[in-house]
């Protein structure tokens, strides 16, 4: 793979000075962040269709879409490189000995807690955000309730479906169409109560990420905490430090 494409040589759509403020604040904490458009993440597989962060000890990568690229969405990825560098909020990840698909549910369900704080900061800067997030949601809504599930476990994922989409869409996109779908669905299921008391535990908890997955399980009836750790970037030893999940 090529060394990376400067941010000034990226083809936006969009204003590009919110992009290089946080790019900016990252590199001065001793990160440098390489960008690829046209390539796919070996990681994650995503960056053909939207921009994709990988996070290394001490460094990181975007990869983007060939050709032009929104601002908004560069813009999304570098605040979840500050927030994890230069802010050093903690994320889960599964522990090593979980199963493929138990680890990439789990990375799904870290990204929707950073979502809480990333797509509303991105909305905030770049408006037009809102109506990509907006179509992104509603469109997950309806494949959820088409998904094939065992039956014994149609309740159990529909529970966690439900408070995952709520605990973002709520917060980040509370003007959002999507909102009020979510919300008829969690009344239809009884689970409209659960959903607000989750919202104002995720408020009260910031940035501590081990109080909102503790929130999280106890609502979601998610008992799994031991296959979960807690990622940290530690800056004086230039790593990611992991700690076991604590109830």
């Amino acid at each position: 793979m090529e060394k990376g494409t400067a941010i000034e040589r990226l083809d936006f759509i969009g204003v590009l000075d919110p992009i290089r403020a946080v790019h900016e604040q990252i590199t001065r904490h001793g990160i440098p962040v390489t960008f690829h458009p046209g390539f796919i993440s070996p990681l994650s597989g995503y960056g053909a269709d939207f921009a994709s962060a990988d996070l290394y000890h001490g460094h990181a990568q975007i990869f983007l879409p060939a050709g032009k690229i929104r601002a908004h969405q560069v813009f999304h990825e570098l605040v979840h490189l500050e927030r994890s560098y230069v802010l050093a909020v903690p994320f889960i990840k599964a522990m090593p000995a979980c199963l493929d698909h138990h680890k990439a549910n789990i990375q799904e369900l870290s990204n929707d807690f950073e979502h809480v704080d990333v797509i509303a900061r991105e909305v905030s800067v770049y408006p037009e955000a809102a109506v990509y997030w907006e179509g992104d949601f509603l469109r997950s809504i309806e494949e959820a309730q088409h998904a094939e599930v065992p039956a014994e476990l149609v309740s159990l994922q529909r529970r966690v479906t439900l408070l995952r989409q709520w605990i973002v869409v709520s917060a980040a996109l509370p003007r959002s169409a999507a909102v009020g779908v979510i919300r008829s669905l969690l009344i239809e299921h009884s689970l409209s109560e659960v959903a607000d008391e989750l919202s104002e535990s995720f408020r009260r908890a910031g940035n501590d990420t081990q109080a909102k997955i503790v929130a999280f399980a106890g609502a979601a009836s998610y008992p799994r905490l031991e296959t979960l750790q807690v990622l940290q970037y530690r800056p004086a030893i230039r790593q990611f430090q992991a700690f076991p999940m604590v109830a």
